[in-house]
């Protein structure tokens, strides 16, 4: 079976994911499948599907750069 490398593009403007599908979702990613998303704006994701993705990127349109949410997260001092 092929691993799948998912990466979704968007600007997260959207109401909540269904159950169902995250569900599927994490099904695929427990059998080696790969989720990434990157926001394209000031909205990050903020639903059910943050638990299925491997990594999130944010592109900063003021400067052209991408930051990884997961490092950002990282950084922040508890």
């Amino acid at each position: 079976m092929w691993a799948v490398l998912v990466i979704m593009i968007s600007d997260f403007v959207m109401a909540s994911i269904p159950e169902l599908l995250v569900e599927k979702a994490k099904l695929l990613k427990a059998n080696g499948n790969n989720f990434y998303s990157i926001s394209v704006g000031n909205h990050m994701l903020k639903n059910n599907l943050k638990s299925v993705l491997n990594n999130e990127w944010v592109y900063n349109h003021d400067n052209s750069s991408v930051h990884s949410l997961h490092s950002m997260v990282r950084a922040i001092p508890a």
